[in-house]
């Protein structure tokens, strides 16, 4: 069996307080470029000890220290959106005139982006490191965003509905149903006669009274007000 000592393990000491997190956004784009260096450190070393008969334990310390590493990088993606809300906007020429942050060099939009995407949404980052740590996995930003993106489709929807007619439910489910049992065709007929209705070789089901089939998709619904 391969030995493992706490010195395999990734540096705690990179384990900070978010307290600590830079306060200029150049610091802070360098420390989340570094950390998610550290982070593929953390994956690469947890999937090593996970193959290593008797390293449980080291591998729980990982996964642990892991954790906490993805809680406070998320946390300086949080600050860093923060900090760019906060920035002037200026207009941008060309195709149409849009909104934008003038943002500092070395900062790339997508990250940009991202970046103010988590700020916009601390409930969803709290609740993405809650379920990554449940499920024993590193939280990333990507969950975050996953989180987002559920929620703008959600809202979406919730918008398409506005101003539609209400509409009601009924309840079309049958009382009772009782399966019958026929030993020839020539009492399926007389089955037939005495229910007053037509059994065709491909009929599954009935109801009784016979009831008229709805058809909707022909249907055109229309506000009266």
């Amino acid at each position: 069996m391969q030995a493992i000592e706490d010195e395999d393990l990734p540096i705690t000491d990179l384990v900070l307080s978010s307290n600590k997190l830079p306060d200029t956004i150049p610091e802070l784009v360098k420390f989340i470029s570094d950390g998610n260096d550290v982070i593929k450190m953390f994956k690469a070393q947890l999937s090593r000890l996970k193959n290593i008969n008797g390293a449980n334990d080291f591998c729980e310390k990982c996964l642990v220290n892991g954790q906490i590493y993805a809680c406070i990088l998320i946390d300086a993606q949080v600050r860093l959106g923060e900090y760019i809300l906060r920035l002037p906007d200026f207009h941008s020429s060309g195709k149409g005139t849009m909104k934008r942050k003038q943002l500092p060099e070395g900062i790339e939009k997508k990250k940009s982006h991202y970046a103010q995407q988590l700020a916009k949404h601390p409930e969803l980052v709290e609740e993405a490191k809650r379920d990554a740590v449940a499920n024993g996995d590193l939280p990333l930003r990507s969950h975050v965003i996953q989180k987002i993106e559920a929620k703008k489709q959600y809202s979406n929807w919730k918008a398409e509905w506005q101003g539609m007619p209400e509409f009601e439910q009924e309840d079309l489910t049958s009382f009772r149903k009782i399966i019958v049992h026929f030993q020839t065709e020539n009492d399926v007929d007389n089955f037939s006669k005495l229910i007053g209705q037509k059994l065709s070789p491909k009929s599954k089901s009935i109801w009784f009274p016979e009831q008229q089939i709805r058809h909707h998709a022909n249907k055109l619904y229309i506000d009266e007000s």
